[in-house]
């Protein structure tokens, strides 16, 4: 489970909203002073991010929470999103590479295919239930 500290915003039944610093992974990273990107990530300061969760009861705004995402919700969202259009546009335009097309056709077939990735991963996400892709309130710090 992937866990993150955070501060309560405000609450609506038994949903909440909460606050939590967004960070850069750069502040780990053994190359960091050599970085241009860590010189970025230093210049920005610290970010919030508010997200919304399903909460315990009796949670009011200005409580410190940690909440938690299961790890294989943010994998299966991310191949979702990410790989299945991806996949779809290699597969048409290789589809129409091995059927002779030329590179316009090619091109079409690729964006075809990236469309009809697009579509499934939509319908996808569609049919998940909000509450299965939420993070949780695991408990009061």
């Amino acid at each position: 489970m992937i866990r993150e500290p955070a501060i309560v915003v405000s609450v609506q039944g038994d949903r909440v909203r909460v606050e939590t610093l967004q960070k850069s992974a750069c502040g780990h990273c053994a190359a960091r002073s050599e970085c241009p990107n860590g010189a970025l990530a230093d210049m920005g300061g610290q970010r919030t991010c508010q997200i919304e969760a399903t909460g315990l009861d009796g949670l009011s705004p200005g409580d410190r929470v940690e909440i938690g995402l299961q790890e294989e919700t943010l994998l299966g969202g991310a191949f979702t999103l990410y790989l299945v259009p991806l996949a779809g546009l290699v597969a048409g335009a290789g589809l129409a590479a091995a059927s002779g097309l030329g590179e316009g056709g090619q091109l079409v077939s690729g964006v075809l295919g990236l469309a009809a990735g697009l579509g499934w991963a939509r319908r996808c996400a569609r049919r998940a239930q909000p509450d299965d892709l939420m993070p949780r309130i695991l408990r009061r710090l």
